[in-house]
């Protein structure tokens, strides 16, 4: 229910990556189109973590935001203790910009902290050399 409600709203886009076929990775961006020009990376989700897929899916996914729309800036939050998609998210141009204390409530109730990443469209743009 939650991801039809999403997939209805014309800010949301959901990116997709099929290898043989086979669903690989999605991701979930919000406010696509918004006055702001920010777009927030809701989720990403791999089948496999460290196989490359989501950073593939990622990149597509960046790489049209910046060409056929208006975003300047794509932005997510991770947890602080997940280093994997930390760098997963630095190597594609993603730069942290501060911890958001007691940001998300996990499944066991506790509160825990949140790192917050960007990537505006000029970094995206100098790493393309455009």
């Amino acid at each position: 229910e939650q991801h039809a409600a999403e997939m209805a709203k014309d800010s949301t886009r959901y990116f997709v990556r099929r290898d043989g076929g086979a669903l690989t990775a999605f991701a979930i961006f919000q406010h696509i189109g918004e006055p702001d020009r920010r777009v927030h990376l809701k989720r990403i989700v791999a089948s496999e973590a460290g196989h490359g897929a989501g950073s593939r899916l990622l990149q597509s996914a960046l790489d049209w935001l910046y060409t056929e729309t208006e975003t300047n800036r794509v932005d997510l939050d991770l947890f602080v203790e997940n280093e994997r998609a930390r760098r997963a998210y630095e190597k594609l141009g993603f730069i942290v910009e501060g911890r958001l204390r007691d940001y998300h409530r996990s499944v066991d109730g506790r509160l825990r902290d949140a790192l917050i990443m960007s990537i505006l469209r000029k970094d995206w743009a100098k790493r393309h050399r455009l």
